[in-house]
């Protein structure tokens, strides 16, 4: 009996044993759960930044080769100006076959303009060392500092400045004239006063 007994509290001892071995295998096994959760989430977490991040490289990427090609674009607009004044300067000049220059001249420049390229208007405008290079000045009784004539167009490329025009300024002669209207004046005066 003694031996049946002594079974029955191994028996009772094993059972406790299972129950406290089973419950230290669900802790761990909850917190083994538990860690590759957290670990699961960090990769997620990973991947969605590794996700953001190369969206943002590629639409850099994208932005870059958009400028790239538009200041290639540029820089043939650029080269092509010269053409371009090389045709104004044989239509000024009236040569005998203008209507096919004319026609050449036109569809050059909306293509280029299709493209992004304006011709600036200056002519009238009030001078603008930004957007206008002065190679001479004119006299004018009238507005000092406005473009009284552009020998060479200006151009923008979209909304930048790609060449600023050549062109004449006015100067008011305003000044002049009073000085030489007081001019007269003394000499009149003098005159008067029995001087010169």
């Amino acid at each position: 009996m003694l031996s049946k007994d002594k079974n029955i509290k191994d028996d009772k001892k094993v059972d406790k044993e299972k129950d406290l071995s089973s419950d230290i295998e669900s802790d761990e096994v909850s917190q083994v759960k538990e860690k590759e959760s957290q670990q699961a989430e960090e990769y997620l977490d990973q991947l969605k930044r590794l996700s953001a991040e190369f969206d943002n490289y590629r639409k850099r990427m994208d932005r870059a080769s958009s400028e790239k090609f538009d200041d290639g674009m540029k820089s043939l607009a650029s080269d092509l100006l010269c053409v371009l004044d090389n045709f104004e300067r044989a239509l000024n000049a009236g040569e005998a076959d203008s209507e096919g220059i004319t026609l050449i001249y036109r569809e050059m420049f909306n293509i280029l303009s299709k493209k992004g390229l304006n011709r600036m208007e200056a002519e009238g405008n009030r001078f603008d060392h930004n957007l206008h290079h002065a190679v001479g000045f004119v006299e004018t009784t009238e507005t000092d500092e406005m473009v009284a004539e552009v020998l060479q167009a200006g151009y923008f490329w979209n909304e930048e400045l790609l060449r600023p025009a050549m062109v004449t300024v006015t100067k008011a002669i305003c000044e002049k004239i009073s000085d030489e209207n007081s001019e007269i004046k003394q000499d009149e005066n003098n005159i008067n006063n029995g001087g010169i």
